[in-house]
């Protein structure tokens, strides 16, 4: 079943000014890293609609929706920007934005609950973890994953979900709504101190914090994942998962002092992504949150979406491994294989974008072209990585074979 990926072009209309790290540019860095690995046809987009005052009014009071709906709609007519704190700007486009962004969470979740998804990723802006029931703070306007929560429990008749936080700062709107709801258990690690500067001891018992120090590296992180998280959320049984989906922790990025790459949120997405396959039939609605170094961002946010049962090139060769590579240049090329792998390759690409066939997902080809003998080795998922020296058994025979010919065995 697919992942749907939900956006709108009204949310790159917030824009708090120039320099400001919550910029429009990070879903134009999302949407170019998704188009340029091909990541982007595997989904299905939407669009993400307008969300109803009733929807918000489920996770913010009536009293503050009020007022900063009036608020923003007299930044939209006048057409200048205006502070509502030092972090957060409200512009012209503000209103409609965050509409969409809430809207995005709420039409999401009834996908994925309905079943017409597996699981949704809403790349829309502003975000919203730092929203509480009746303040903007933090870059945020409308608190995005806690309305979507309360539209599964209040509306869709879900009993139990769980809201899981991974942005390096604590998701402290979020926990200011949820806390003391029993139907909600929100899981969550944030460096401490840095803002919001609260979390350390929760607000309901609802609620599993781990404030960790700053430069924790990934490793250390999973076994608190391990350690923290899971044991609670197994015993819990959501029957859906909500993603505050922060790439902030990243290693490179400056608003924050934790060591996380990749595949870290890679791995953090298939353990979340196990839980809600034993417990919840794989329902799990991602939102984005914090992440700021476009780069970092847009890598995370791929490895976050290709966290699934598919192997692919990565799995065989992760980055930093020491893999010794015969190249084509050393050993030559047979002319004739470029052409038929190409072939192979625009075929794969065809069945994918027409939704027709078996695709090779999961499947390594190998051609032995002195014999014209095609063989499929089927692939384990990232996380359970088949590593280099457990492939290179099954290729180097056959570079071997045509080693000397002035041909390449052609992998595909």
């Amino acid at each position: 079943m697919s992942t749907a990926i939900y956006t709108h072009a009204d949310c790159r209309l917030h824009d708090m000014g120039a320099g400001h790290p919550e910029c429009p540019q990070r879903l134009d860095a999302i949407a170019d890293q998704l188009l340029s690995s091909g990541l982007g046809m595997a989904l299905d987009h939407r669009d993400a609609p307008l969300a109803t005052i009733a929807q918000i009014e489920r996770a913010h009071t009536a009293h503050y929706v009020t007022q900063l709906r009036d608020f923003l709609e007299q930044v939209q007519d006048s057409g200048e920007s205006r502070h509502l704190d030092p972090d957060t700007v409200a512009c012209p486009g503000t209103w409609r934005a965050a509409l969409r962004s809430a809207g995005a969470a709420v039409a999401a979740t009834e996908a994925v609950w309905r079943g017409e998804v597996e699981n949704a990723f809403c790349a829309t802006r502003p975000p919203g973890h730092h929203a509480t029931r009746d303040e903007t703070m933090g870059f945020c306007f409308f608190n995005n994953v806690a309305i979507a929560a309360r539209h599964a429990l209040d509306v869709l008749g879900v009993e139990r979900v769980a809201i899981i936080d991974f942005d390096v700062h604590h998701g402290n709107g979020t926990e200011d709504i949820i806390a003391g709801d029993d139907r909600v258990l929100m899981a969550s690690f944030f460096q401490h101190p840095l803002y919001p500067g609260n979390g350390a001891v929760p607000k309901g018992t609802n609620m599993v914090n781990v404030p960790i120090p700053p430069y924790t590296r990934g490793m250390e992180l999973r076994e608190i994942i391990d350690v923290m998280w899971m044991p609670r959320l197994e015993e819990f049984r959501p029957q859906m998962l909500f993603i505050s989906a922060g790439f902030d922790a990243h290693r490179e990025d400056d608003l924050g002092q934790l060591g996380l790459v990749e595949a870290d949120y890679e791995w953090i997405t298939l353990r979340l992504k196990g839980l809600a396959e034993r417990h919840a039939q794989g329902r799990i609605v991602s939102c984005l949150e914090g992440g700021y170094n476009l780069s970092a961002l847009a890598r995370s946010v791929a490895a976050h979406l290709r966290a699934d049962a598919s192997p692919c090139y990565h799995c065989l060769f992760p980055e930093g491994e020491d893999v010794e590579e015969v190249r084509c240049a050393v050993m030559g090329i047979f002319a004739p294989l470029t052409g038929i792998v190409g072939a192979v390759q625009a075929a794969e690409a065809l069945k994918l974008l027409a939704g027709c066939g078996e695709t090779l997902t999961g499947r390594l080809m190998l051609l032995d072209a002195l014999e014209m003998d095609w063989r499929s080795v089927r692939l384990t998922p990232a996380g359970e990585h088949l590593l280099a020296d457990e492939v290179a058994p099954l290729v180097v025979p056959a570079l071997a074979q045509l080693h000397g010919t002035g041909a390449d065995a052609p992998t595909a």
